[in-house]
C-alpha cells in the first residue's frame, strides 16, 4: 500500500521496497515514510568503498558513461547482478557486476522527490544515469530484463519516457555537477581497485572486495606458486642458453662468465625466497583470519545476548575440574 506522507509530499509504494535490508548485522524492514526511506536509500545506494579512493579513480576507469549491455556482450562479459552499489559497473575478465535498477527508483513519486532538478539525490541520480548509458535501445532493454536488471513487468515505453524526462531536465552534460563523483567514471577495473586498496589503503589481505579473492588457502597457493613455477621455467631457459654460450669457449672469462655465475646463484636463491614469501603471506593470512573470526564471534554473541555453542559445557567442565581439585586437596595424603 502507498505510504502516507505529509501534505504536498509524493508517495512511494511500500510494495516497491525490498523485504528487508542489513544495517551492520541486523535485518531491518524498510519503510517508504520519511525519514526512514531516506535512511534506506542512502544505505541501498551507498558507495562507501569507492568514496575513500575517489581521488584515485582516474587510475581505474575513464570519465565516460558505461557502454551498453549489447556492447558488454560483444566484449564477452557476463552480467553478474549484485545488490552492492559500490560494486556496480565494476568489471573483471569475462564479467561485469551490475546492481539491478530497483522498482522504487522507476516510480514518478521517486522522481519528484529525488531526481528532478533543484537538489537531486546525487547517488540516486548518478546510479540511474549509468542505466541511461547501459540501456539505450530496445535490444539492451531486453538484455537487461533477461539478466534481471529491470523488473520483468516494466515496459519499454515507460523506460523511454523516463529517459526522455531525465535528458530533458538535464540536457547535454549538465547532469554531471549533480551526480556523485563516482558516477563521473563509468566502468571500473576490479584488479586496479584491488591494487589501490592494497597500496593506498594498506588492505593487503582482501583488497577492494573480499568476495573476489581466493576462496580457499589451496587456491591462494595454487595461484601464487603457479606464477613462481612459470618464472622458474624462464630462468632455467636463460641458464641453459648461458651454459651453451660458455661451452662454446667464446667467452671463457670476463664479464659474461661473471654474469652467468651471478645469475646462476640468483636462479638458486630467488625461487626459495619467493616460495618463502608466499608461505609467509599464507601464515599471516591464517593468523589474521583466525583473529578476526574469533573477535567477530565474541562481539556478535555479545550483541545477541546469548552464549556461543559449547560455552556452557566448557564452563561446567571447568567447574567440575575445580571441584575435583578441591576434593583431592581435602583428602589426607598418607605416605608409606
Amino acid at each position: 500500500m502507498p505510504s502516507q506522507h505529509r501534505q504536498g509530499q509524493p508517495k512511494i509504494d511500500d510494495d516497491e521496497l525490498p523485504a528487508n535490508y542489513r544495517v551492520d548485522r541486523a535485518l531491518v524492514v524498510p519503510s517508504a515514510d520519511k525519514p526512514d526511506f531516506d535512511t534506506f536509500l542512502d544505505h541501498d545506494l551507498s558507495v562507501e568503498r569507492i568514496d575513500v579512493i575517489l581521488r584515485h579513480l582516474w587510475l581505474v576507469g575513464r570519465p565516460y558513461p558505461p557502454r551498453p549491455l549489447s556492447v558488454q556482450n560483444v566484449l564477452n562479459r557476463t552480467t553478474v547482478p549484485t545488490n552492492d552499489a559500490w560494486f556496480h559497473a565494476v568489471w573483471a575478465p569475462g564479467k561485469i557486476f551490475l546492481k539491478p535498477l530497483p522498482r522504487y527508483a522507476l516510480s514518478d513519486p521517486f522522481y519528484e522527490r529525488y531526481l528532478k532538478p533543484g537538489k537531486p539525490h546525487a547517488l540516486a541520480l548518478g546510479f540511474i544515469f549509468t542505466y541511461l548509458a547501459l540501456v539505450p535501445t530496445e535490444l539492451d532493454f531486453a538484455l537487461a530484463q533477461k539478466d534481471h536488471l529491470l523488473p520483468p513487468d516494466y515496459q519499454w515505453h515507460k523506460w523511454k519516457a523516463l529517459v526522455s524526462r531525465i535528458l530533458t531536465d538535464y540536457p547535454d552534460n549538465t547532469i554531471y555537477p549533480y551526480i556523485h563523483r563516482r558516477y563521473v567514471y563509468g566502468e571500473l577495473r576490479h584488479d586496479r581497485l584491488n591494487n589501490i586498496y592494497r597500496y593506498f589503503r594498506h588492505d593487503w589481505l582482501h583488497g577492494f572486495s573480499p568476495l573476489m579473492g581466493a576462496s580457499s588457502y589451496g587456491e591462494f597457493l595454487t595461484k601464487h606458486l603457479g606464477s613462481i613455477v612459470s618464472a622458474t621455467a624462464y630462468i632455467i631457459l636463460v641458464l641453459t642458453a648461458m651454459q651453451v654460450v660458455l661451452a662454446t669457449g667464446i667467452y671463457p672469462h670476463g664479464a659474461f662468465a661473471k654474469a652467468s655465475y651471478v645469475f646462476a646463484v640468483f636462479a638458486i636463491v630467488a625461487p626459495l625466497f619467493a616460495i618463502a614469501f608466499v608461505v609467509g603471506a599464507l601464515i599471516v593470512m591464517l593468523i589474521a583470519n583466525w583473529s578476526r573470526t574469533t573477535a567477530s564471534k565474541r562481539k556478535r554473541f555479545k550483541e545477541l545476548g546469548i552464549e556461543p555453542p559449547g560455552a556452557a559445557r566448557s564452563r561446567v567442565a571447568a567447574g567440575l575440574d575445580t571441584v575435583n581439585l578441591v576434593q583431592f586437596a581435602s583428602v589426607p595424603q598418607h605416605c608409606d
